[in-house]
């Protein structure tokens, strides 16, 4: 089983396996992400991460080909020039565990931060629990996330879930899972990432068009489609 179209092809191409022998598979959404939190409970969570509402919010794993070294030098590029026009820009909220310098496969966030003159705008809240996730993506102006490679990507689906914005990357699997119902940038371009970061702070109907159509989207991805579709490729047409 694969969990995209695109892990499908990489399988075939990569393994040698006869795509008539892999079956797609999506997953569903976990529950916590088909229900909307109340204002009163998104305010709590983001209370206790000292945080308000109208951030940029970045998470899904900080390993190197999650990209966040591109979101932040984006980030940094979006400030440089709406500091031109003496316009200010929210802080970028970026979740997800900090790994020691040491791992090959992981970004130095703290490090990159302090490089590019974030430290004083950019919030690293670490490692999260999974419950809190739906109110920080009800919290965010928007949600980024231009992966390197992904066979899924379920952070893009939550967000959209929850109507949050999304940015993401036209590679791997990312296309796929968003249709129409987000921006899409090349995950290598950080002038069009800063773009259409700019893009989604502006411009208020593009926002809730995203919003509208990513809500719509993401019923398409179901527990229930996707225990069926498992036993559809597990179980033999004749027992």
């Amino acid at each position: 089983m694969a969990f995209s179209d695109s892990t499908d092809n990489d399988v075939a191409s990569w393994v040698g396996i006869a795509r008539e022998r892999i079956q797609r598979v999506y997953p569903g959404l976990a529950p916590m992400f088909l229900v909307s939190p109340s204002e009163g409970e998104t305010a709590a969570v983001l209370a206790r991460y000292g945080l308000r509402r109208g951030y940029i919010y970045h998470g899904g794993g900080l390993e190197i080909r999650k990209n966040t070294e591109g979101v932040l030098r984006a980030y940094a590029l979006l400030r440089a020039e709406k500091k031109k026009n003496l316009v200010s820009v929210p802080p970028l909220v970026i979740s997800g565990k900090v790994h020691e310098k040491t791992n090959k496969l992981a970004t130095d966030v703290a490090g990159l931060i302090i490089e590019l003159g974030l430290d004083d705008c950019v919030y690293l809240l670490g490692y999260v629990p999974a419950d809190d996730l739906p109110a920080l993506y009800r919290g965010a102006k928007f949600f980024v996330f231009p992966s390197q490679y992904e066979g899924f990507g379920l952070p893009v689906l939550e967000a959209m879930s929850l109507g949050c914005p999304v940015i993401a990357a036209t590679n791997s699997s990312l296309p796929e899972v968003c249709g129409e119902a987000a921006l899409l940038v090349d995950d290598k371009d950080i002038p069009a990432l800063s773009v259409a970061m700019d893009r989604l702070l502006t411009e208020t109907a593009l926002r809730e068009i995203l919003s509208h159509q990513g809500r719509e989207r993401a019923v398409d991805f179901s527990y229930v489609a996707f225990t069926e579709q498992v036993i559809q490729a597990c179980v033999p047409e004749k027992l």
